[in-house]
């Protein structure tokens, strides 16, 4: 009997990998613009998520960014991400698009797009990163877009926002 219960004990279980969902802004990184700077050890904790698991006997951790900033693709993210982390994907594990969910993800979702690719859609955006938001919703397949700043000069009589407030925002 004792023989059987030092066999049982001393089989490993298989262990379940968890899977982390990790917001970007404060969490791995301080700061957004240009300069974005690394929180403590972030990137080699990324490096470690993303690295094969055991030697590659498992597969990497399940593992996704998750951030509420937009104005840019997924893979525009990504690359950022990659730069800013020294991730290399022709050399190591690197992040993917896949790593990656922006708070308009969802827009390319298949239930979003079969309801409203072919209908008017309002987009805002008081980002400026080069990509206009009537740009970055066409790459989900939206096809009518119209932006805030267009349905404003089309019925400036509905828009609760002044000339002048749009001015000073840098909106224009």
């Amino acid at each position: 009997m004792g023989k059987t219960k030092n066999k049982e004990h001393s089989k490993k279980k298989k262990k379940t990998l968890p899977a982390i969902f990790c917001d970007i802004d404060g969490v791995v990184l301080k700061g957004i613009g240009a300069n974005p700077i690394l929180i403590g050890n972030s990137h080699k904790s990324i490096r470690r998520v993303l690295a094969p698991v055991r030697g590659g006997s498992l597969p990497s951790i399940p593992f996704t960014f998750m951030t509420n900033g937009g104005a840019v693709t997924e893979q525009a993210k990504c690359e950022s991400l990659n730069k800013l982390f020294g991730l290399n994907a022709k050399k190591e594990p690197a992040l993917t698009n896949a790593h990656v969910n922006v708070c308009h993800t969802v827009f390319g979702s298949d239930q979003i797009q079969s309801e409203f690719a072919d209908k008017f859609v309002l987009v805002d955006s008081s980002c400026k990163t080069g990509t206009s938001e009537v740009e970055l919703a066409m790459t989900y397949g939206f096809k009518k877009v119209i932006s805030l700043l267009e349905l404003m000069a089309l019925y400036p009589e509905i828009s609760p926002t002044t000339e002048d407030d749009i001015k000073q925002s840098g909106m224009s």
